[in-house]
């Protein structure tokens, strides 16, 4: 079992712990091997208003410039799950809704940060997905709506039950749907991944 893993079957009381995840050659050389700008389609608590914008709004962590909204082009399951309230995009295509969110680019580093938060690839798995953007960086609505290919973070392994959960079209942190999402730092992942 990867460190990743180990680590995300913990139910940690710090951040701190996460910080380790920088540590593994295979994350920390991550930004060597990448180069330019991306596009990173944010769905969950990273959208703007959300419990972890800080991250993608963090100048220390990379830059990041918010491009317009949009909805994945192809149907997934977003599904909250647990108390905890956790946002996931199940690796299922075809079942589900045509997911909103919002169209990020960012730099290498930032990516790399992303991945972090996300445990990429020990957990979520980075994919890269077409996007409908049909509103710019100012709200305004294209007409032509255009098709993007962005980075998005899946869960292509979860526990089967996850699959009948109630499927979102567009996830907020407070809803009457679900539960306040949990910060970070108490979560315990390991309920959420289903290991074969």
């Amino acid at each position: 079992m990867g460190f990743c893993v180990r680590l995300v079957t913990m139910t940690t009381k710090s951040v701190l712990g996460w910080s380790l995840l920088l540590k593994q050659p295979s994350l920390r050389n991550i930004s060597e091997r990448m180069t330019g700008k991306h596009l990173v389609f944010s769905y969950g608590t990273l959208k703007s208003g959300e419990p972890n914008f800080k991250v993608m709004n963090d100048p220390k962590t990379g830059s990041s410039t918010f491009v317009g909204s949009g909805e994945t082009v192809k149907k997934f399951p977003l599904v909250v799950a647990s108390e905890y309230a956790v946002p996931f995009l199940l690796l299922v295509e075809g079942k589900g809704e045509n997911v909103q969110g919002e169209i990020y680019e960012v730099d290498d580093s930032k990516l790399a940060s992303l991945d972090e938060l996300e445990c990429h690839p020990d957990f979520y798995h980075r994919k890269k997905t077409d996007i409908v953007m049909y509103a710019d960086h100012l709200g305004n609505r294209l007409i032509p709506t255009i098709v993007k290919e962005c980075w998005v973070y899946f869960l292509p392994h979860y526990k089967p039950e996850m699959i009948d959960l109630p499927y979102l079209k567009n996830y907020t942190s407070i809803s009457d749907d679900h539960p306040p999402y949990v910060e970070r730092a108490s979560i315990s992942f390991s309920m959420f991944k289903y290991e074969s």
